[in-house]
């Protein structure tokens, strides 16, 4: 009887310590190498659609923890740089995944600053009208 109390207490601590999730971890850095912080990754489960995010912190590091397992999809956004994307990555019961990501630099884009205003045009009904300056 003794030894049944002993089990039943041996064996529901195993059991607490358990784990039943994963972990996505890794680091953001650009083309040369430099670390990139505050750049938004999100962690989303292919096959049910849940829908992680985080940010990588000052040394360009970023951390997915308590992910149940699946097939994922981690990306990386961050202005001025291409949006990095990584699909399959599958995730099994208490497994811890790396994933570092290096981002390229976007494309440049125009601006163009508009100075004059175009006239207005009235399209509610049909009079025609000019203000004259002095």
């Amino acid at each position: 009887m003794r030894y049944a109390i002993l089990y039943f207490l041996v064996a529901g601590n195993l059991a607490l310590g358990q784990t039943f999730t994963g972990t996505i971890s890794g680091g953001v850095a650009d083309s040369t190498g430099a670390v990139v912080a505050g750049v938004r990754l999100r962690a989303m489960n292919e096959d049910t659609g849940l829908l992680r995010t985080e940010a990588s912190n000052a040394t360009g590091d970023y951390l997915f923890a308590s992910l149940p397992p699946g097939r994922y999809r981690v990306e990386a956004a961050l202005a001025e740089f291409k949006q990095e994307s990584v699909r399959g990555v599958v995730l099994q019961v208490n497994q811890k995944v790396r994933i570092d990501l290096v981002l390229k630099p976007g494309d440049v884009s125009e601006t163009v600053e508009v100075t004059g205003a175009a006239p207005l045009v009235n399209t509610s009904d049909a009079t025609v009208g000019q203000v004259i300056d002095q």
